[in-house]
């Protein structure tokens, strides 16, 4: 958020598009990617409690709403600003239902004893964690790197034209997955 000016600046470099509302759209993807990680979290959560059946409709919900229900968006109203903003208004709306559902799991979960903490449990824990947070920051890197690389050689307008057809691309498969995910 605070860095978005410069990012914009030293990153994207020129386009035919406004900087201030690349900077501002750099801003809400950043937002976006905020929640999302909000977003994960109660999905775990619903998983934790073996709820892997209502983590994949919620998956379904989010994939639906955020690249499913944005082509009705653009088709009204077609501007760069307009498709991020969807972006984070859908992101955010499943969150704020997922938080409340899980919450409201968590609060009817029986409770035949005490929190209980087990350090040494914790400690047994600490290079699983720390190999699935590897694991994700290569995910995250395999999955950006191709836009930041084409961002660098292109222009906007073809960043947002391979964007566009990374999204659309991978528009089933992220639909698919919850579903895969029940049945394994």
């Amino acid at each position: 958020l605070l860095f978005s000016d410069a990012f914009v600046i030293n990153v994207i470099g020129e386009t035919a598009i406004d900087k201030a509302i690349v900077a501002k759209c750099v801003s809400i993807i950043g937002i976006e990617a905020g929640l999302q990680l909000l977003f994960r979290f109660h999905l775990s959560v619903l998983i934790g409690l073996e709820r892997q059946v209502r983590a994949s409709l919620f998956n379904m919900l989010w994939a639906a709403l955020r690249n499913g229900a944005v082509i009705g968006v653009i088709w009204v109203y077609p501007d760069l600003y307009a498709f991020f903003i969807w972006q984070l208004a859908a992101t955010f709306m499943v969150v704020v239902v997922l938080k409340l559902h899980s919450i409201g799991i968590v609060q009817n979960w029986p409770r035949t004893r005490g929190l209980i903490v087990d350090i040494e449990t914790l400690r047994g824990l600490r290079g699983f964690a720390g190999g699935m947070l590897l694991i994700s920051l290569v995910t995250l890197v395999n999955t950006q790197l191709d836009r930041l690389l084409v961002g660098s050689l292109a222009s906007l307008l073809e960043l947002g034209a391979y964007s566009l057809a990374a999204t659309i691309g991978t528009a089933m498969l992220i639909a698919a997955s919850p579903i895969m995910m029940a049945v394994q």
